[in-house]
């Protein structure tokens, strides 16, 4: 988890400090960082309480994430999920471990 938390931060710095167009995210993480990147979570979508997050006083989205262990028992699922802060350039980390 350390490894792709370090991969993540890395990531941030290097999208954020590139000029140009947003690349296409999830294949832009694994080629770049070896990341495993998905946009989207089908339960955690419907589910506002765990899906949204307050940092520095605003509201951010949850839902991106990075897939730590994915073809695993579901109470082993590791997941690092993230909101992205474009004006500040940085990845906002809200949780680490086990699928929310």
């Amino acid at each position: 988890m350390t490894d792709r938390l370090t991969a993540l931060a890395q990531a941030a710095m290097d999208l954020y400090s590139s000029s140009g167009r947003m690349p296409r995210l999830a294949q832009w993480f694994y080629d770049n960082h070896g990341l495993k990147f998905a946009p989207n979570d089908e339960k955690l979508s419907k589910d506002k309480d765990k899906r949204y997050f307050t940092c520095d006083g605003k509201r951010w989205d949850g839902l991106p994430h990075i897939k730590v262990r994915d073809a695993v028992s579901p109470n082993e699922v590791g997941r690092i999920y993230f909101a992205r802060d474009s004006e500040r350039k940085r990845f906002i980390v809200n949780h680490v471990g086990l699928h929310l």
